[in-house]
């Protein structure tokens, strides 16, 4: 017979952060999903990593959230799993973020980007 999904657990963010793309973690039982944010809440975009048991259930390990992110959208993770790299469509910015805490590590702005539908982020460099 057909297989069904079956509901496992939820985690549930404030309204006002607008879940955005999701990733996987290369090495570990972490997701990452972008905040997009709300531009009538400031500080409600950001980033944030859920882990997963063998049964499903997801608990929150951190949150990182800052009224400077503007419209946070692309997100993809080292090959590693150390760090994740967030694009913003708000102000063409590029954040690193330590993977195991959420510590903002960097912030390119006026990257090339292209952003797709997927979660991924292309960087083109400019002559």
């Amino acid at each position: 017979g057909l297989l069904h999904p079956t509901f496992k657990s939820k985690y549930e963010f404030e309204t006002s952060s607008k879940l955005w793309h999701i990733v996987e973690s290369p090495v570990s039982n972490h997701i990452f999903v972008v905040l997009s944010g709300d531009s009538e809440t400031p500080g409600s975009a950001g980033v944030a990593c859920l882990s997963y048991d063998s049964n499903g259930v997801l608990d929150l390990e951190w949150e990182t959230t800052n009224s400077s992110f503007d419209t946070l959208h692309g997100i993809t993770a080292s090959s590693d799993g150390s760090l994740l790299y967030v694009s913003s469509r708000g102000n063409g910015s590029v954040y690193v973020f330590d993977a195991n805490t959420g510590a903002l590590l960097s912030t390119s702005s006026g990257v090339d980007m292209m952003i797709g539908s997927s979660t991924g982020i292309a960087v083109t460099q400019s002559q």
